[in-house]
């Protein structure tokens, strides 16, 4: 069976639709304040895309005289893309972030490569889940399971008030990590300064604990993620 050798209009419009298809998902991701947004989506799925497509014309040109593998550089693309994406993954704090650009960005160029080999409806409709994934896929998860999140704290109580025991039955009402916690005491005044985890549902009830307490002169919190 001859392979055919693509048209000029087939492989333009193959790196068209897999610019159109990068640069949706990477919309998201620019909206959404990602490092990786627009541009980087676009460039990896046509990236890829031409990859594919450059592998597809050399085995036209080479089948017959070589045992030429058109998914050769194809798979260099699946193994290299990790770097990429290994550098939106970011540290702050005690959280990770960035985790799901980097697969976002493993995923586009697994679509230019797929569209790159002729796969339209697959492509179009992997570009479609992954964008669904992208804008819905997060508040899908709250239904079943209450989101945890990470803030500082800190806080101030004056006079004869121990400051620990008030602390210590917060935590026990509202089922709060301690991750980090440091005391202090400046003459009349004692304080604490924490890291703390707590379901998200939660964290208002937790922190107007110590706004309603008359022995408290001083609430301060700080989202971390």
């Amino acid at each position: 069976m001859e392979f055919p050798l693509l048209s000029m209009r087939e492989t333009l419009l193959r790196l068209l639709l897999a610019c159109v298809l990068g640069g949706i998902i990477g919309l998201e991701r620019e909206k959404s304040h990602r490092p990786a947004g627009f541009r980087t989506h676009l460039i990896v799925c046509m990236g890829s895309c031409l990859i594919m497509l450059t592998s597809h014309h050399m085995f036209y040109r080479f089948h017959l005289f070589s045992n030429a593998d058109p998914a050769r550089l194809s798979q260099g693309v699946i193994s290299g893309i990790g770097f990429l994406g290994a550098g939106t993954i970011m540290r702050e704090g005690n959280n990770i972030k960035g985790l799901t650009t980097a697969a976002s960005i493993w995923g586009v160029s697994c679509i230019g490569l797929s569209m790159g080999a002729g796969l339209y409806t697959l492509s179009i409709i992997a570009a479609l889940l992954q964008m669904g994934i992208l804008v819905w896929g997060n508040r899908f998860p709250g239904r079943f399971i209450q989101r945890e999140i990470t803030f500082s704290l800190i806080l101030k109580v004056q006079g004869d008030t121990e400051i620990l025991p008030l602390f210590d039955a917060a935590v026990d009402q509202y089922g709060v990590y301690i991750a980090d916690m440091n005391i202090s005491k400046e003459g009349d005044k004692q304080s604490i300064n924490c890291t703390l985890a707590i379901k998200e549902g939660q964290k208002r009830g937790f922190v107007n604990y110590f706004y309603n307490n008359k022995n408290v002169i001083e609430v301060s919190v700080l989202d971390l993620g």
